[in-house]
């Protein structure tokens, strides 16, 4: 992934990849430290093989001066289904979530050890400008999919709010995400964003109804 970002098919291995999501905002200021966290993520010769990283911005820190433009009360509610299913009564940012778990190890020295479970293998692989087929070589009952557009490299020059003065780069932003009922071989179509980035993603993955426990992630350039 260090390299030129082209699209390509997308495989997972049969082991289960791990999901790393970030729940962050522009107008917070402990969040700069866990979004170069993140960022740093890019280069790692094992994204999209061991760990698939996402950036959920979420709206709740707009009020303190700054409106964070990735941004949506969806990854909010998100957040807050987590907090639910974890019978917490708060939710905070910087925060991590690794395999739909709470991940309270920030900051954070390594990424996780790759992971020895056998779940099958995810395929995702292009049929059109912005179309995929997602295949699943797996057990693969009562499942969502899950699919997001994700910005890298985008700067935000804070002028407002906690982070005021500071240039903030977002690598792993998601700028989109939708949840289907999975079915073997279905077709996705990626939805048009009104936010470019000269270098954007995709993310799919599968997870369960109930918990929101991911089964089989894979991602890569869009």
């Amino acid at each position: 992934m260090a390299a030129e970002c082209k699209k390509e098919i997308l495989k997972s291995s049969k082991y289960r990849t791990h999901l790393i999501e970030l729940y962050t905002s522009e107008g917070c200021s402990s969040c700069p430290p866990a979004e170069k966290w993140i960022a740093s993520l890019r280069n790692n010769p094992n994204l999209g093989k061991n760990f698939f990283p996402l950036a959920f911005h979420v709206e709740y820190w707009d009020y303190i001066g700054w409106k964070d433009r990735f941004a949506k009360k969806q990854f909010s509610d998100r957040q807050r289904k987590y907090a639910s299913l974890w019978n917490s009564k708060s939710i905070y940012t910087p925060g991590f979530v690794k395999n739909g778990k709470e991940w309270r190890s920030f900051p954070i020295r390594k990424i996780p050890s790759p992971s020895t479970e056998v779940v099958g293998a995810l395929k995702a692989t292009p049929t059109g400008k912005r179309s995929y087929k997602i295949s699943f070589e797996g057990e693969a009952k009562n499942l969502n999919l899950n699919y997001s557009l994700l910005a890298n490299g985008i700067t935000s020059k804070v002028t407002r709010g906690e982070n005021r003065g500071r240039n903030l780069k977002q690598f792993f932003a998601v700028l989109s995400h939708n949840k289907r009922t999975f079915k073997n071989g279905m077709t996705v179509e990626i939805p048009i964003s009104q936010i470019t980035s000269k270098e954007q993603m995709v993310a799919f993955w599968l997870d369960s109804p109930k918990t929101m426990e991911p089964l089989q992630v894979v991602g890569g350039c869009f």
